[in-house]
């Protein structure tokens, strides 16, 4: 349960965060002016306010296999979305998102 002003613990992510993550994408990748093939949700943290819900979510961007399918290395980025009451998607702080990689914490920023 989610309190008001606060951040909550770190949690998986479900279907929810992921078509939050795919509707934002294309915000993000102009604010970033990148392209992602990848855009998977990860983990996230919510932080509910009387206008609505802050989500921080961390996002696979990238990663590559050797030949026996392991992975090499992962890149993501933590993602920090707003969604007003009215369930309209504002992405927040872009000019802090770079990536990191999958061992980065997810620090509200």
């Amino acid at each position: 349960m989610d309190i008001l002003g606060r951040w909550s613990e770190l949690k998986p992510a479900d279907n929810e965060v992921q078509e939050i993550c795919d509707q934002v994408k294309p915000d993000v990748e102009k604010l970033l002016h990148m392209k992602f093939e990848t855009f998977r949700a990860l983990v996230h943290r919510t932080l509910l306010l009387a206008g609505g819900m802050h989500y921080l979510i961390q996002v696979l961007i990238e990663h590559g296999e050797d030949e026996d399918g392991k992975y090499l290395h992962e890149k993501c980025l933590h993602v920090r979305v707003f969604s007003s009451l009215e369930r309209q998607l504002d992405v927040m702080n872009a000019m802090n998102m770079r990536p990191v990689t999958v061992a980065d914490k997810l620090i509200p920023f």
